[in-house]
């Protein structure tokens, strides 16, 4: 330590820093580590004189190490590979932590980030449309197939009785929420790409008409019926850019009006016809 062991002899080095490596923050201690070194390595040295000095030579050490550590605190350093730690900021720091969570998620197989990506979307979209939340709780179970559905059980559950006051079970809505394979990019598709039309959950969407943003699609619906029960439709979609209407039949939805956006102002020649016509 350049400044502080610089001007001391060898024997008072050696013995100052085995005090630092030994943690001697008294005399008792120091005694103790001096009474281990070898006679020959601390000539010269006279425990009643000597001893005091030593202890504040291994303390200014400690007192300049813990001044270089509150300096550094606080500093950002890139990472570039392993190696000891350095303090860093809050803000810092959780980012760090996104990122790593991040490269983590990576690590798993696509089928199982596509498959939790597509439960957690079902999820939100179901919730927000059907009815649930009985007395005794939910579960909700999402699969995928070429059968797309949706069908809600109600169970009563006589584990969940009153503590004794009363002999009514609770109600358990289990549904079960089967959709098509390419359900997350239908969605993104039809309305405001939640998942969603009009209160009905959509389950799944096949076009029959594309042009620009006027489209018609063959879909598959799902609204809340009576209680907890779900009514599974197939009708038809009239998409006028995310403006969605609901139709019984392909008639109907291909005759859709346009919402008020998409109505085309009268053109000159339009109105020079009407007025051929008037006279």
């Amino acid at each position: 330590m350049k400044g502080i062991l610089s001007d001391v002899t060898p024997v008072t080095r050696r013995i100052v820093l085995d005090l630092r490596k030994g943690n001697a923050s008294g005399p008792t201690r120091a005694r103790e580590i001096i009474r281990a070194i070898p006679k020959a390595e601390k000539a010269g040295f006279i425990v009643t004189r000597d001893l005091e000095g030593v202890l504040r030579l291994a303390e200014a050490i400690g007192d300049r190490r813990r001044v270089r550590r509150n300096r550094n605190e606080g500093q950002v350093t890139e990472f570039y590979g392993f190696r000891p730690r350095q303090p860093q900021s809050r803000e810092n720091s959780a980012v760090h932590q996104a990122r790593a969570a991040f490269a983590s998620e990576l690590q798993r197989p696509i089928r199982m980030r596509l498959a939790d990506l597509r439960r957690s979307a079902v999820l939100a979209a179901a919730k927000s449309v059907m009815k649930h939340g009985a007395a005794g709780g939910s579960s909700f179970e999402v699969r995928s197939g070429d059968q797309p559905d949706y069908f809600v059980e109600v169970e009563k559950d006589w584990s969940r009785v009153n503590k004794g006051r009363d002999h009514w079970a609770s109600n358990i809505d289990r549904h079960v929420i089967m959709v098509s394979r390419s359900w997350l990019a239908v969605r993104h598709r039809i309305g405001a790409g939640d998942g969603t039309v009009a209160g009905h959950m959509l389950l799944d969407a096949t076009p029959f008409l594309v042009s620009g943003e006027r489209a018609v699609w063959e879909a598959r619906l799902a609204r809340t019926g009576r209680g907890f029960a779900a009514v599974v439709e197939d009708r038809w979609l009239s998409c006028y850019g995310r403006t969605v209407t609901i139709h019984r039949t392909l008639q109907k939805a291909l005759v859709a009006s346009p919402p008020v956006e998409y109505a085309r102002p009268p053109s000159e020649e339009d109105e020079a016809a009407l007025a051929a016509l008037a006279l």
